[in-house]
């Protein structure tokens, strides 16, 4: 039977306390109502990187403490089977989703360490962000 991210229900966003700070306020500059929506936002950052680039940095997960509830989370199925069938990856699926996440997430962080303070509107911030992966930048990108 088929159970997405084999049957877990929460995912783990950051693991550093010194990056909940940044997590919240890139969810309020973002426009995002909530937080699973900025990992959303960061997972298909990850994605769309090693798609293009095959060099998606993975690494080790540590424990972590903040869980951010799945069950509202409509888009589980798809990113399951994103990481099922693109990536052949039959166990540790919730593992995989969290690192997607992480790499995205910093990648995020490192757009707005160079550009939040140019741009007044969350449409503006979400375009310029896509734009800046899309064109191959990001973590060694």
């Amino acid at each position: 039977m088929y159970r997405p991210f084999d049957g877990e229900k929460a995912v783990r966003t950051v693991r550093l306390k010194k990056d909940e700070g940044f997590f919240k306020n890139a969810v309020k500059k973002l426009g995002f109502k909530n937080e699973i929506d900025l990992v959303t936002f960061c997972v298909a950052i990850a994605l769309r990187k090693e798609y293009k680039d095959k060099t998606l940095n993975k690494k080790l997960l540590t424990s972590a403490k903040k869980l951010v509830g799945m069950e509202s989370f409509d888009k589980r199925d798809l990113y399951d089977l994103i990481i099922l069938e693109y990536l052949n990856l039959r166990e540790g699926r919730l593992k995989e989703f969290e690192t997607y996440f992480y790499t995205g997430f910093n990648i995020l962080k490192e757009w707005f360490k160079e550009n939040n303070a140019d741009l007044r509107s969350e449409i503006e911030r979400l375009s310029a962000i896509w734009d800046y992966v899309t064109r191959g930048n990001g973590q060694d990108g």
